[in-house]
């Protein structure tokens, strides 16, 4: 038991130093352990490491032509977190105004983006090569939040969301963030 625990302390530990070993990828699922919480729901760090891998690979193959600035690993890091953190704020807002994205939605979305690209196989591969994802995936973790801010914002224009949703345009609703895992570099001085 002492050993056991003895691991679970360690890999918290791991987690505060984002640490992207296996072992503590795997505990960290298992115990649910956030990143980051918003609105007291939690943002997985498993979630946040796998998302920040696929950023690193994303612009590790981009072509130079793309002109995409060289982004530290921090302002990677930055993206990823910033990217979970505004899905999680999204999703409560689609809840609270009764926004959904229904599968019309998201076949429009690809019908659009097969169009553009040629075809769905060069689309997949393209996905496959930049992301290392399927289809589905990029789904889920690109169209689909996509699709969702668009609706949220669109009921925000709209004035659909009445008297609440002014409590968000002037900033009188807040957003509570806590238990944010990032690292800090001190300076010679220790600061």
């Amino acid at each position: 038991i002492a050993i056991g625990i003895f691991g679970i302390v360690l890999s918290v530990r791991a987690v505060k130093n984002l640490s992207e070993a296996p072992i503590v990828l795997k505990v960290a699922e298992v115990l649910n352990l956030p990143v980051a919480k918003i609105n007291g729901k939690p943002i997985s760090y498993v979630s946040y490491i796998n998302d920040l891998k696929t950023l690193k690979n994303f612009y590790a193959k981009a072509p130079e032509e793309s002109n995409i600035p060289d982004f530290t690993d921090e302002e990677i890091s930055d993206q990823a977190l910033s990217r979970l953190i505004l899905n999680s704020v999204m999703s409560d807002l689609a809840k609270q105004f009764d926004v959904s994205v229904s599968d019309e939605d998201i076949t429009e979305m690809k019908n659009m983006f097969f169009a553009q690209y040629g075809s769905q196989e060069v689309v997949e591969k393209q996905i496959l090569e930049q992301y290392g994802w399927d289809m589905e995936t990029y789904v889920d973790k690109i169209m689909r939040p996509l699709k969702l801010e668009q609706k949220v914002a669109e009921v925000f224009k709209s004035g659909a969301a009445g008297e609440e949703g002014k409590k968000y345009e002037t900033g009188e609703e807040e957003v509570k963030a806590s238990h944010i895992l990032l690292r800090c570099q001190r300076n010679a001085s220790g600061k």
